[in-house]
């Protein structure tokens, strides 16, 4: 009904304005009451795991990405935010697949190629297919606020490699 998407969506936002400012634990509370409405977004997961990533509890942000794709498998943001999480609990070969993932949806996602080349550089020992898809964050997206980190990492590749 109207109702219940309001309450929930009322909650939502006032987790995104208390994780905006900063309080973590407030925003946790208000995410955590919007879950447990009827008809919850996958963004309302998403934005939970977020908190709960920030927290260093990776084990229930796992959880809350996983619950946002069960609501929409093709969100790339929750791909990418798993990824993160499952190679924060040391799960190498299932965060490169939620990085794929994320990648399969959205060719063109500056985050997940620079996590996923990240990852591939220093947990899976593919320097060369890091290099390629760092080099395209840098080649499409010459904008992107994390370019200064890109090259100096690549420039570190480049090292290893000689």
């Amino acid at each position: 009904s109207g109702m219940t998407g309001a309450c929930w969506r009322a909650w939502f936002n006032l987790g995104v304005a208390r994780q905006m400012s900063g309080q973590t634990q407030k925003a946790q509370e208000a995410y955590e009451r919007a879950v447990s409405m009827e008809g919850a977004s996958a963004e309302v997961f998403n934005n939970l795991g977020i908190v709960h990533f920030s927290l260093q509890q990776y084990e229930k942000s796992c959880r809350d990405y996983e619950k946002a794709l069960a609501l929409d498998s093709l969100y790339a943001a929750a791909w990418n935010n798993l990824g993160g999480s499952r190679a924060a609990l040391g799960r190498i070969g299932e965060a490169a697949a939620a990085y794929a993932q994320a990648l399969a949806i959205k060719p063109d996602y500056p985050d997940a190629m620079v996590n996923f080349g990240m990852l591939l550089a220093e947990r899976l020992e593919r320097p060369d297919s890091a290099r390629a898809l760092l080099e395209r964050v840098l080649r499409t997206m010459p904008e992107s606020p994390r370019r200064t980190s890109v090259e100096r990492f690549l420039d570190g590749l480049k090292d290893t490699a000689r």
